[in-house]
């Protein structure tokens, strides 16, 4: 499944294919962040869309349940 990530605040985004490891998803939703340069944002959001562009409210959740 095709995933959209985008932050508002840096203004990146990324496509993903889940399911995918946990851990790669936290590294990616990190770089969108960019909490390496910037390190924590408050209020920072990454937000997830499927393919159909409806915002997906657990990504964790949905990654988990393709495994």
């Amino acid at each position: 499944m095709k995933v959209k990530m985008f932050c508002d605040i840096t203004g990146k985004g990324a496509m993903v294919n889940l399911p995918m490891e946990p851990k790669m998803l936290l590294d990616m939703q990190g770089e969108l962040l960019e909490r390496e340069n910037l390190g924590y944002i408050l209020c920072a959001d990454v937000k997830y869309y499927d393919e159909d562009n409806n915002e997906i409210e657990n990504i964790f959740i949905l990654n988990k349940s393709l495994f």
